[in-house]
């Protein structure tokens, strides 16, 4: 049987019927005649997909394409990524599909064409922001920042398994930006909402939403949207989205940003029929619904700043951090920067964006100015996670790899000591499949994880998920892509 045939009938699966409020429902924005399929699809299964990541690997033999993004497909039933060691190497990444327009936009807006400074505001999982990275020009720069503290342990995972530079992460509320002015040529605001667009996939969702819920997310918005818009370069544009359907918290929350602000709402004329237009202040906004589409309920609309050229470039620190140094390191890439803080932690920043970070650095105070890839003790280099996982060749093939089959990759990821090769010394780098999984280091006869702790793996039950890893390949004969 095709993957095409495994997704339809998993999607096809009906549960029980259930109760929806009542007050949310007289909220749903959908055209005449079409609430008995919406209702339909939002008690059908929810389907998986996922985005490969293109520079560490391919999608290959039956394919079923989401249309909106080069690199996604939606799978015939949602597996246990958790064990799947191709996953924790950041090989793919599982998103909802409806999200991944956001690449169709970048591709529209012709943001992939050249160099740009980019801003995730609320970034956490991470799944835009890896989005974002692979998306936009590879000389680009992306802030993640996320208010959350909680949350941005699995942000930067996410991001140091993408494997990819040019990015750094904060943790500032929207009202400090106001010490960035005109410093984004892009600026993505996915808004905390009352995510109705996920009652399908989250029952517990449903329990908690209420009117006031509503109008408790449409005043948070609109004052995310004040805080951040003087941070965004005349000509420069914000995509807006959320996860939810009532018109409060999209396009009324827009019209009204866009009277008081002066911001230009961009019609968005793509190629995908199934996503429904809708008008805002002279431009559209476009929505997803899961009876027109394979994915959740999303909203986007992209708005652009007055004025064709942009002020100059952002102004920019010329005194350097006083939290961050640049180092010289032989062991690795002379193609990168590397800075240094007081602890000796060592991160990977592109040349051409250093002074940025040190600009953001002074004004928001970062956690990361880029993948953590190691430290240096009395200039000695210890290699790190995010050097294993980087998709750029910048110094893994200084060290020597040990090849492990399913059982001793998840042993590997659950932190236990694994087998050590005959002579083995040091650091190795741990493969499996061909993707890199982490640094182990010899000890007599065993290598001694050193997977990162707090992102291990905790269960001892789980089951390779065959259909989804004969689907991600790394190409063979190959070193790791850059």
């Amino acid at each position: 049987m095709s993957i095409n045939e495994h997704v339809h009938s998993a999607d096809s699966e009906i549960p029980a019927g259930r109760v929806w409020p009542q007050e949310w429902l007289k909220s749903l924005p959908l055209r005449d005649g079409d609430r008995d399929d919406f209702l339909k699809a939002m008690e059908s299964k929810a389907p998986s997909s996922v985005r490969v990541n293109a520079a560490k690997a391919s999608f290959v033999g039956a394919s079923d394409p989401v249309p909106w993004h080069p690199d996604a497909h939606y799978l015939a039933e949602r597996p246990s990524y958790t064990f799947d060691p191709a996953f924790h190497a950041g090989a793919y990444y599982p998103q909802e599909a409806s999200s991944m327009l956001v690449h169709a936009l970048i591709r529209h807006l012709g943001l992939n064409e050249k160099p740009i400074q980019a801003l995730d505001l609320c970034a956490a999982p991470g799944g835009k922001s890896t989005l974002l990275r692979s998306a936009l020009h590879p000389e680009s720069f992306l802030l993640a920042n996320e208010v959350v503290g909680k949350r941005l342990n699995l942000l930067e995972e996410n991001l140091c398994k993408w494997g990819l530079s040019g990015y750094a992460l904060s943790q500032a509320d929207p009202s400090r930006f106001s010490a960035l002015p005109a410093f984004f040529d892009l600026i993505l605001v996915d808004a905390p909402c009352s995510g109705e667009g996920m009652f399908r996939k989250d029952s517990e969702s449903v329990n908690h939403w209420s009117p006031s819920l509503v109008d408790i997310c449409a005043e948070r918005q609109a004052r995310i949207l004040d805080a951040i818009w003087p941070s965004l370069q005349p000509g420069g544009f914000l995509i807006y989205s959320t996860c939810t359907f009532n018109r409060k918290e999209n396009e009324d929350g827009l019209s009204d940003f866009c009277r008081r602000s002066g911001a230009q709402c961009l019609q968005l004329d793509l190629p995908y029929p199934e996503w429904v237009q809708s008008e805002i202040e002279g431009g559209s906004a476009l929505r997803a619904f899961p009876h027109r589409l394979r994915g959740e309920g999303f909203f986007v609309a992209v708005l652009q700043k007055e004025g064709g050229n942009k002020s100059g470039p952002p102004v920019r620190s010329k005194r350097g951090s006083k939290r961050f140094s640049t180092v010289r390191v032989d062991a690795l890439s002379s193609d990168m920067n590397y800075l240094t803080d007081g602890r000796g932690r060592l991160f990977a920043a592109r040349p051409s964006t250093v002074d940025t970070l040190y600009s953001i650095d002074k004004a928001l105070g970062l956690i990361t100015p880029g993948p953590l890839l190691g430290s240096l003790h009395k200039e000695r280099f210890k290699p790190g996670h995010g050097l294993a996982l980087m998709a750029e060749a910048i110094g893994q093939n200084t060290y020597n790899k040990v090849n492990v089959d399913h059982e001793l990759a998840l042993k590997y990821l659950r932190r236990e000591d694994i087998p050590a090769p005959a002579n083995a010394r040091g650091y190795l780098l741990v493969e499996y499949d061909g993707f890199h999984l982490g640094f182990a280091k010899a000890h007599r006869d065993r290598l001694i994880s050193q997977y990162p702790q707090n992102w291990r793996i905790r269960s001892q039950n789980g089951c390779l998920p065959e259909a989804l890893v004969s689907a991600i390949d790394f190409p063979k004969g190959e070193s790791m892509p850059s």
